[in-house]
């Protein structure tokens, strides 16, 4: 009889252990690819909002960050904030584009680039999910006082806005079209933007020598 409650406690005991494991992991799924927590998790550069790391916003399976990139290496302050304008290749901002330069910072390359650790260039294929009118809505609207694009995932309702900041050869363009910077197709390195404006959202080829906001996706 002794045996037989030793073993029910000993099975009970597993039980339950079993159970907080599972509530453990239940908790932790936000900080796997793909997730929506904002723990640092599994994701580099995830994480509480701070000049050099963002949350960022699943929108159809990527994860987006919410803010542009400012300063190299650091995050505009809000959503609204326009950051820096960045030549194709350039690691310092267009305003700065007379400082020699020769750092490249193409998709596959993770250094030597102005984009904040944990984060790089969306490539074309992300930039498609994006656009992806089954999945992704987009609208032209206001934020904060603030001209932009905003993109909502359908199955979640997450949404990410990009301020309107046109480009820096023109400055016309500000609050009137967004342009962000994205590369690669299948392999090959290509500069390209993701250009929106009140009547829609599209990519688009662009000169290398444009100066075009970057908005990254987490690695």
């Amino acid at each position: 009889m002794k045996t037989k409650n030793s073993l029910k406690k000993l099975l009970c005991l597993l039980m339950a252990l079993s159970a907080s494991v599972v509530m453990f992991n239940s908790c932790d799924k936000g900080d796997e690819p793909g997730g929506s927590g904002n723990g640092n998790g599994n994701n580099p550069g995830i994480g509480a909002p701070t000049p050099t790391t963002d949350p960022g916003v699943v929108i159809n399976g990527i994860r987006w960050a919410t803010r542009n990139v400012d300063v190299p290496n650091t995050f505009a302050p809000t959503a609204e904030s326009f950051g820096k304008f960045y030549q194709w290749n350039c690691k310092f901002p267009w305003q700065e584009q007379n400082i020699d330069d020769s750092s490249t910072w193409y998709v596959n390359l993770p250094k030597g680039n102005p984009i904040p650790e944990g984060w790089r260039l969306a490539t074309f294929e992300e930039v498609e999910s994006l656009l992806d009118t089954d999945k992704v809505t987009y609208q032209w609207t206001t934020q904060n006082g603030i001209k932009g694009g905003k993109f909502t995932d359908k199955a979640t309702s997450n949404s990410i806005f990009l301020p309107a900041v046109g480009y820096a050869d023109y400055p016309p363009t500000q609050g009137v079209s967004g342009w962000y910077w994205f590369g690669e197709r299948g392999g090959q390195v290509a500069s390209a933007t993701l250009h929106f404006d009140s009547s829609g959202a599209y990519g688009w080829s662009v000169s290398n020598a444009n100066g075009h906001s970057i908005r990254p996706v987490a690695w």
